[in-house]
C-alpha cells in the first residue's frame, strides 16, 4: 500500500475516514495503490471509484469532478484558492451538504469532525462561530453536548491559514 499524497486543506483523511482500504483500481488511472475515495463527488452520472492520488493530481478535476460543494462565511476567493478546494481537496462526509469554512481571504484547514469533548476542549474558540445571534448561551450548550457522534448532528472545526482561528458549523439529520 502506498502512502498517500498530501492534502493540504485536509491533513488527516484517514482519521475522517474519507479513503477506504481496497484492491480495486481507480476508474480513471487504473492504479490499484490500496485506497479508494468514499467522500461526496460533484460531477454527471454515476459515483465513480477514484483513488487519492487522481484527486491531488488533477486527474479528477480534468474530468470534471468536484469534491466540496461550497464554501462559506461571504469570504471572496481568488480562482485558484477556489479550484485547490473543489477539485483537489477531498470533502468530508456530513449529514447534509459540507460547508467549507474561509478566512482571510483564503480556504481554511479542515481540522475534523468535532464532538462535545473537542468543543468543550481543545477546539472550544470555534463554538461562538457555529452559532448565530438567535442562540441564547443556554441552547448552545445544550447542543453542544449532543455532539456524540450518535445523535444526528455533527460539529466540524477548521483553522484559518493566515490569522490561525478556529472557524466551525453544524449540522443535523
Amino acid at each position: 500500500m502506498e502512502p498517500l499524497p498530501r492534502f493540504p486543506l485536509f491533513p488527516d483523511p484517514l482519521r475522517e475516514k474519507i479513503f477506504e482500504q481496497s484492491e480495486e483500481p481507480c476508474e480513471l488511472c487504473n492504479r490499484a495503490g490500496g485506497y479508494l475515495y468514499t467522500g461526496p463527488q460533484y460531477h454527471e452520472g454515476e459515483r465513480i471509484k477514484i483513488c487519492p492520488w487522481c484527486i491531488a493530481d488533477g486527474t479528477a478535476e480534468a474530468r470534471g469532478i468536484d469534491f466540496n460543494d461550497s464554501w462559506s462565511d461571504d469570504e471572496v476567493l481568488t480562482d485558484y484558492e477556489e479550484a485547490k478546494l473543489l477539485c483537489r481537496t477531498p470533502g468530508f462526509i456530513t449529514w447534509q451538504s459540507n460547508e467549507w469554512r474561509a478566512c482571510c481571504g483564503r480556504v481554511c484547514i479542515y481540522l475534523g469532525e468535532a464532538f462535545t469533548a473537542d468543543l468543550k476542549g481543545r477546539w472550544a474558540s470555534a463554538v461562538p462561530t457555529m452559532f448565530d445571534e438567535r442562540y441564547d448561551q443556554e441552547e448552545i450548550d445544550h447542543i453542544v453536548s449532543e455532539f456524540t457522534g450518535d445523535r444526528g448532528r455533527g460539529a466540524y472545526v477548521f483553522q484559518c491559514q493566515t490569522c490561525v482561528k478556529l472557524k466551525g458549523y453544524w449540522d443535523c439529520d
